[in-house]
């Protein structure tokens, strides 16, 4: 399993996870560390844990096979609370907005 450290370039880190070179799910794990952390303690409305590392595990699989990964695979992300997440409320933060209907479908 490629624990390489992420380089500082998100495309240097793409590329390093495409080559197998980094670990998606090492990467997940220190955005995970960072996220935990008492400064990002209020940053996060929700989180996809299970998801993301399932995904990650699913990106070192295919980069370990040598199979195509996808340019941007094995980067974590974070969506804005403006952007509809399927089954999740759109609350644009707003307290106001916590009986929001979920949204239907992911954007396009």
């Amino acid at each position: 399993d490629a624990q390489a450290p992420a380089p500082a370039d998100l495309c240097a880190t793409a590329e390093a996870v495409r080559t197998g070179q980094a670990s998606a799910v090492a990467l997940l794990r220190a955005a995970f560390a960072v996220a935990d952390s008492p400064a990002c303690a209020h940053v996060y409305l929700r989180r996809f844990d299970a998801q993301a590392l399932v995904t990650a595990q699913a990106v070192d699989a295919f980069a370990q096979a040598g199979a195509p990964v996808p340019p941007l695979a094995g980067l974590a992300v974070s969506i804005k609370d403006l952007f509809d997440v399927a089954g999740h409320p759109t609350t644009a933060g707003s307290k106001s907005m916590a009986d929001a209907p979920a949204a239907q479908a992911d954007p396009a």
